[in-house]
C-alpha cells in the first residue's frame, strides 16, 4: 500500500470515529461520556460523612453529585428537594454528595439549604470510584445496590421515577 493511500485510509477512519463519537455524544449526553458510571454495575463502597440524617431505608436512592461553585448544581437543588418531598413515601431517598469541605458546604447551605440529605465524600471516595468528572451528575441506585439510571438531574421527571420506583413484574 502506498504512503498516500495509507494516509487517505487513516483520514477516513479518523473521520468515521469522529462521527461515531458525535452520535454517541448526542445519544448519551456529554457528561455520560466523561463520567464513568455504568448502568447495571454495583454502587462501589464509599465512606460518606452525612451532614444531615441519611434517608431511611429506601427502595431507590437518587445520588446527586454537586459542588457549591457549579451554577447548574445550584439550580437543581430546589427541584431535587421537591422530588424528595413528593416521592419519599414511595421509597425515594435523595442524597447530595460533594467533595468540598465541611466549612464551604455549611456556609453555602446557610444561603441555599437542601431539603434532602447532604454528604461529604471522602478522598478517595465515591466521586473517584465512579470517575465523576463533570457536574452536576446524578445516579439512581436500587435497594440491592445496582445503578439503574445515570444522567443530569434536570432529566429526572415523574415518569422516570414512577418507572424506577414501581418496576413492572
Amino acid at each position: 500500500m502506498s504512503a498516500q493511500r495509507a494516509g487517505h485510509l487513516v483520514r477516513h477512519v479518523g473521520i468515521a470515529l469522529m462521527l461515531a463519537g458525535c452520535a454517541l455524544t448526542a445519544e448519551a449526553g456529554m457528561a455520560d461520556l466523561i463520567n464513568g458510571v455504568k448502568v447495571g454495575a454495583p454502587l462501589p463502597p464509599a465512606e460518606l460523612h452525612f451532614l444531615s440524617p441519611p434517608p431511611a431505608s429506601s427502595r431507590l436512592r437518587l445520588i446527586d453529585f454537586w459542588a457549591t461553585w457549579c451554577e447548574a448544581c445550584r439550580e437543581s437543588i430546589p427541584a431535587l428537594g421537591a422530588l424528595q418531598a413528593k416521592y419519599a413515601a414511595d421509597g425515594l431517598g435523595v442524597i447530595g454528595v460533594t467533595a468540598e469541605t465541611l466549612d464551604v458546604v455549611q456556609a453555602f447551605q446557610q444561603k441555599l439549604p437542601t431539603a434532602y440529605a447532604t454528604a461529604l465524600d471522602s478522598h478517595p471516595g465515591l466521586n473517584s470510584a465512579l470517575h465523576i468528572r463533570a457536574l452536576p451528575y446524578a445516579i439512581m441506585v436500587a435497594a440491592d445496590g445496582t445503578i439503574v439510571w445515570r444522567g443530569q438531574p434536570d432529566e429526572i421527571d415523574d415518569a422516570l421515577l414512577r418507572r424506577l420506583l414501581h418496576p413492572a413484574p
